[in-house]
């Protein structure tokens, strides 16, 4: 994360970013922006705490919002690395790691419409997100 210009010593250090359990919500859907939400997997035990604190945009991936929520069918949370290994359980110490060649639950049979990497998560509003930095 930069802290502003891009220049490396501006950046926030790892180990603060971490505490903050960042997730990013759709731009043209922005109702959860600035909220704390509880989230699972439909039908998994376990339950984190995001904070949506940021917004994504088709053109950052090549249409995967539009695609990822089923054309606005379903809400999107986009967990960063950090919260969603505290919800899946993987590794995130190696210096090579990649969110995206992490194995996870398919959940686009319970989320029609959306894309077939698609986690389906349930969700609840639990106050304002925390004031980052």
């Amino acid at each position: 994360m930069d802290g502003g210009d891009g220049h490396k010593d501006c950046r926030y250090p790892e180990s603060l970013i971490k505490t903050w359990n960042v997730a990013a919500t759709w731009g043209l859907d922005a109702a959860l922006l600035n909220h704390k939400l509880e989230v699972m997997l439909q039908g998994g035990p376990k339950s984190i705490i995001v904070n949506v604190v940021d917004v994504c945009d088709d053109s950052d991936c090549d249409g995967c919002c539009k695609k990822n929520t089923g054309n606005k069918a379903w809400k999107l949370i986009d967990i960063e690395k950090w919260p969603a290994s505290a919800l899946l359980g993987f590794p995130t110490s190696s210096l090579t790691f990649d969110v995206n060649d992490v194995s996870y639950p398919d959940g686009s049979s319970k989320r029609k419409g959306a894309g077939p990497g698609v986690m389906a998560l349930c969700y609840r509003d639990v106050g304002a997100a925390m004031i980052l930095p």
